[in-house]
């Protein structure tokens, strides 16, 4: 793991450096506002959410072995829960969890 310019952890994956926002979206956000979501997102992102490290290095060797970048994996992950969500629909985890609990009431 190094530490890019910005202090943010970064491994051997490609940062792309530019982000395009709506011009609607930017237009209608104050300045200071702009920079503090390109910043939030930009650490999320280099930063993967805060996971804890050892997450981290399992899910990039993950998608190393698969051949994909981070933000195709990224979108791979996404689209497999979009897939359960629209097979078990919207918060089945909380229902499931909530009707585990009443179980043992």
């Amino acid at each position: 793991m190094r530490f890019g310019k910005n202090g943010v952890k970064t491994s051997s994956w490609r940062c792309q450096r530019s982000v395009i926002l709506s011009p609607l979206k930017l237009a209608s956000t104050e300045p200071d506002q702009a920079s503090e979501f390109m910043v939030t997102v930009a650490h999320d992102l280099f930063g993967w959410y805060a996971l804890p490290d050892i997450v981290v290095e399992q899910l990039e060797a993950d998608a190393e072995a698969m051949g994909l970048d981070r933000r195709k994996y990224i979108t791979r992950v996404l689209m497999r829960r979009y897939h359960e969500v629209l097979e078990k629909g919207p918060g089945f985890e909380k229902a499931a969890s909530a009707a585990g609990g009443k179980r043992g009431k």
